[in-house]
């Protein structure tokens, strides 16, 4: 029973913060954010620049979050390739 019920746990733990998360970088039409469930932890991705481009994914330190990126996810220069940011677990918006 106890391997039954864990991964409904795991899921429901991930659906939690749906209804509950509001957005940092609302009022910016160039970057959307989401919430993705992997292996039961909700990450916070952002994303920025041109969703068909060559990705450029950006990592924070400790401590940090996503924001940190904010600057690069918005620079004209770099508005060809896909940057993303997130949240480390932990971290920022992730759990």
């Amino acid at each position: 029973m106890f391997f039954a019920l864990t991964p409904l746990v795991l899921v429901s733990g991930c659906l939690a913060l749906s209804g509950e998360y509001e957005s940092r970088f609302a009022d910016i039409d160039s970057i959307s954010e989401r919430i993705v469930c992997f292996n039961a932890v909700d990450l916070h991705i952002v994303d920025g620049g041109n969703p068909a481009g060559q990705p450029v994914v950006f990592i924070h330190g400790t401590p940090g979050s996503a924001e940190f990126f904010a600057s690069y996810l918005l620079h004209p220069d770099l508005q060809d390739l896909r940057l993303m940011s997130l949240d480390r677990p932990g971290w920022g918006t992730s759990l």
